[in-house]
């Protein structure tokens, strides 16, 4: 039978109870986002690509603290995209939401925009 390294199992064990107690912490960190609202939307990217640096970008924690930290509508399209892609990265899934939920500023700048056009009198 080979050799175990004790040390290294220990170091391997304290490396990833250091990460399962980091992704606990983060859970309070991310703001929520239900699928509405351009400036929501940034903020959980902004505070999901912070968690990201913090777990090194583990795929499972990643995808675990976006099921957490997403609710209604935006949950359900995360979810979709995991269950077709199981081994979805946090880079794919950030791609793909961004795909679905980046046009929210440019439609809601849209309708602000219009709103606030004034015809030429002619």
């Amino acid at each position: 039978m080979g050799d175990i390294d004790v040390g290294q199992l220990l170091g391997d064990s304290f490396d990833t109870l250091r990460l399962e107690l980091r992704a606990q912490g983060l859970t309070q960190s991310v703001r929520n986002f239900s699928g509405e609202g351009s400036m929501s939307f940034k903020n959980w990217l902004a505070d999901m690509d912070r968690a990201a640096l913090l777990l090194n970008s583990d795929a499972e924690k990643m995808r675990q603290l976006a099921l957490l930290s997403l609710k209604g509508p935006a949950a359900q399209q995360a979810a979709r995209e995991i269950r077709a892609n199981n081994q979805i990265n946090w880079g794919q899934l950030r791609t793909a939401m961004r795909n679905r939920y980046s046009t929210l500023a440019d439609e809601q700048y849209a309708v602000h925009h219009l709103k606030h056009l004034k015809q030429n009198d002619g």
